[in-house]
């Protein structure tokens, strides 16, 4: 006699049983993700992304997987649908200040390539692939987490550092990000109507500078403080500036020479060489140039 335990199985002995795709039939894919996870199967897109092939999904989708702890560790995830989206200055009928980037002056769409490092984590440091086609050349990190903004609205993550093809950078998105000043919009590098100007400006570092504008094409720039807006081209200035607007230029300010900021009696001032004399000169950004 053959003891069961020993019989050969035939092909036909596995036609009544489930099916592998059957298994998780009846359960929501979230549902599927946490059972997956908890007995440790590996899916048909984890096995693609492990392979090398990434992982297209929208941002709902990957706060999803975020939440529940799901991302495949190695695997590249495209975001497909990440636009910058921010809290602006202006107020609604509610008293509520105004979502911009989605609704309200949309941000760009961009895909975002990002590897995750945990089941809940990605790296910091992404990629970004848009209709730019230099944008494969920018350094970008990117904050995942989802924000609620005043007026209700949320965000799809930011991103917290750009550095550009031309070396320009700061801890925003300045090619999308709007600055209001006065009744106009302005981004942080514009030309002189508020479209971004960034391809024509190169070396700004304003990193440590909040709701600065730079118009027209400037470079060499490494500003810190908040408030601060050139309505004309200046290049080569270092230093701290706060609540300064400067509408004119008496000292060549766009000129090819360093130009360091210096604060004396409350009164901001910049230290320029005179190309006639040759000398150092300290030039008051006084009240008819500058507001405070």
């Amino acid at each position: 006699m053959i003891e069961p335990d020993y019989r050969h199985v035939l092909f036909k002995d596995l036609k009544p049983y489930l099916l592998k795709r059957d298994y998780l039939s009846g359960f929501t894919s979230t549902e599927q993700a946490w059972i997956r996870k908890n007995i440790g199967a590996v899916g048909t897109d984890q096995l693609d992304a492990l392979q090398g092939r990434a992982i297209s999904v929208p941002y709902s989708e990957l706060e999803n997987q975020i939440q529940n702890g799901t991302l495949v560790v190695g695997a590249v995830y495209l975001i497909t649908d990440f636009q910058t989206i921010y809290q602006s200055k202006t107020l609604n009928s509610e008293g509520k200040y105004v979502t911009f980037g989605s609704d309200v002056h949309p941000s760009k769409v961009y895909t975002i390539a990002a590897i995750a490092i945990t089941p809940n984590s990605l790296l910091s440091t992404v990629s970004i692939i848009s209709d730019d086609p230099t944008s494969i050349f920018w350094v970008v990190q990117y904050d995942p987490t989802k924000e609620t903004l005043d007026d209700g609205k949320t965000t799809k993550g930011r991103i917290t550092y750009l550095l550009d093809n031309n070396f320009n950078q700061a801890r925003f998105d300045f090619k999308n990000t709007l600055i209001e000043y006065g009744s106009r919009l302005y981004h942080a590098l514009s030309d002189k109507d508020g479209r971004d100007n960034s391809d024509q400006c190169f070396n700004n570092n304003l990193c440590f500078a909040n709701n600065t504008i730079l118009v027209g094409n400037c470079s060499n720039n490494c500003i810190y403080g908040n408030n601060v807006e050139f309505l004309v081209p200046v290049n080569n200035l270092t230093g701290e500036l706060n609540d300064v607007y400067v509408y004119k230029d008496d000292i060549g300010l766009s000129n090819e020479t360093a130009k360091t900021t210096i604060i004396f009696n409350g009164v901001y001032h910049i230290d320029y060489l005179d190309l006639e004399t040759l000398t150092h000169q300290f030039y008051a950004l006084s009240d008819d140039i500058h507001s405070s």
